[in-house]
């Protein structure tokens, strides 16, 4: 059938004596020649009716929310490339984060033009697969650096200063790790002749994606709860540290990181809560649970460069133009000391862990 299809489980339709099939959820009959039988599961073609008017809005709706999303980020990861001052840690795992996300709106976009069974397909679904994943663990990054951070100020009235490579490079390692192991445990259970078919993923089979309900269970359902877990967990921790820190002799210390953990506790809930909207969607196939997902999911970008990007962005101009007014008090104190004015002066460049 060479038309725009939809697939449904055994349970979601019922066979007619006459040929035809009757899906209750839609309340709709199929007569022969709309519909194909493979492994057990009804392929529908969607030519005409509800069914093509809500793809048709869907699909129109996701495409313009990614392209704004795919230019927020383009334009956040083009100032960090820019600006000196983001180029710190927080800096790094969000410009990180921003990444992986681009990398998968780009293959949300191109999966339309590919056929589905395709070779290019197959490779879109996993790409997009490893690039969401690696996200939900740059988030996790994200939420642990923070915590880390918050606890430093507290327990040793510091905030650790530079771009601090060393700590990015285990972070790097982490998230591709992570990443890799559980898309490389897709892969080969996808090509394994022994796993059992519903736990394949079947990636490009019928979408440039899972194909296989159970399967998105195990292997992006599973891992996406206990990242969310341990995110809050952390951002939990780190909330009490900030409360404990309110009176005490570190709350200035804590300040920037105060902030960064308000920002990276929102990002969280919208990353977090639009997979779990995206994965009930999905089971439930109710069409205004698709729209809210479709909302929340390919509004991340605009999240960022709104709670992020600008705000870098107004910080770093308000940096430049104070820039004038330091000179000729750098120019007065000397080497030595306007080293240690840097360190400790509000009007410097912001080099803390927890600045972004």
């Amino acid at each position: 059938m060479y038309c725009p299809k939809f697939y449904l489980s055994p349970n979601e339709f019922e066979n007619r004596s006459d040929g035809s099939v009757y899906v209750q959820l839609y309340d709709q009959r199929y007569a022969e020649g709309e519909f194909q039988l493979r492994d057990g599961e009804l392929v529908v073609c969607s030519k005409s009716g509800d069914f093509s008017k809500f793809d048709a809005a869907l699909g129109t709706l996701s495409l313009v929310f990614v392209v704004v999303s795919i230019v927020c980020l383009c334009c956040h990861l083009a100032l960090f490339c820019l600006v000196p001052e983001q180029r710190n840690l927080p800096g790094k795992n969000l410009a990180a984060l921003c990444a992986c996300l681009l990398v998968g709106y780009i293959c949300f976009v191109a999966a339309p033009f590919q056929e589905p069974a395709s070779e290019g397909c197959r490779v879109l679904g996993v790409v997009m697969y490893a690039a969401f994943m690696a996200s939900f663990f740059w988030m996790n990054v994200m939420a642990f650096d923070v915590f880390m951070s918050l606890r430093r100020a507290v327990t040793e009235l510091r905030v650790t200063t530079g771009a601090r490579l060393r700590p990015f490079l285990r972070y790097t390692l982490y998230t591709v790790t992570a990443t890799a192991t559980l898309v490389t445990s897709a892969v080969i259970t996808d090509s394994s002749p022994r796993a059992a078919p519903a736990y394949r993923p079947g990636f490009g089979e019928r979408v440039c994606w899972f194909s296989r309900r159970r399967a998105l269970l195990v292997f992006f359902a599973v891992p996406l709860l206990v990242i969310m877990v341990a995110n809050m967990a952390l951002f939990v921790g780190s909330t009490l540290i900030v409360r404990r820190a309110e009176q005490s002799t570190a709350r200035v210390t804590c300040s920037p990181s105060k902030t960064n953990l308000r920002l990276c506790g929102r990002l969280a809930v919208i990353s977090g809560l639009s997979w779990l909207v995206g994965l009930l969607a999905g089971w439930a196939d109710f069409p205004l649970l698709w729209h809210i997902f479709i909302v929340l999911n390919t509004l991340q970008g605009v999240f960022i460069f709104g709670s992020f990007t600008v705000k870098a962005a107004r910080s770093s101009a308000l940096r430049r133009r104070r820039l004038p007014r330091q000179a000729p008090w750098s120019a007065v104190a000397g080497g030595g000391e306007a080293g240690t004015g840097a360190g400790h002066g509000s009007e410097g460049p912001p080099t803390s862990e927890t600045d972004i």
